[in-house]
């Protein structure tokens, strides 16, 4: 699957849907692998839990303008969704910040950061996580 060029130096919207076109032109839903200093943001389409070949697992699809791309959520990612209570419909931005080594644990994680710049129109469903 080609990966797009991005240098981080046009972070709009339609950069991203242009993204998403090279990102979905041999997939219908292409899996977003940030490099370090990446980001995103789009609008939640879909929020599946219990996926996964072990059925423990979130994946969201994040929509513009019919463009899908999939994140599988990491305990990081999922952490920040609950917190902030996205649903579907919200716009959301997510940055990849690389590893890190957590103090206590010494353990390493894939560090985000997820903001909600839009609110969607609630749909009355429940959080599935």
């Amino acid at each position: 699957m080609a990966q797009p060029d991005y240098d981080g130096s046009h972070d709009t919207i339609l950069t991203y849907a242009a993204m998403a076109g090279q990102l979905t032109e041999d997939a219908s839903n292409a899996t977003w692998r940030p490099e370090e200093g990446e980001s995103i943001d789009w609008i939640v389409a879909t929020i599946q839990s219990k996926v996964g070949q072990n059925s423990d697992s979130t994946k969201v699809e994040l929509d513009c303008e019919g463009a899908y791309v999939l994140i599988w959520l990491s305990p990081v990612l999922l952490q920040e969704f609950k917190k902030q209570r996205i649903q579907i419909g919200d716009t959301i931005g997510i940055q990849y910040f690389g590893p890190k080594v957590a103090e206590k644990s010494g353990r390493e994680f894939k560090n985000y950061a997820v903001k909600v710049f839009i609110r969607g129109a609630a749909t009355g469903d429940a959080i599935p996580f």
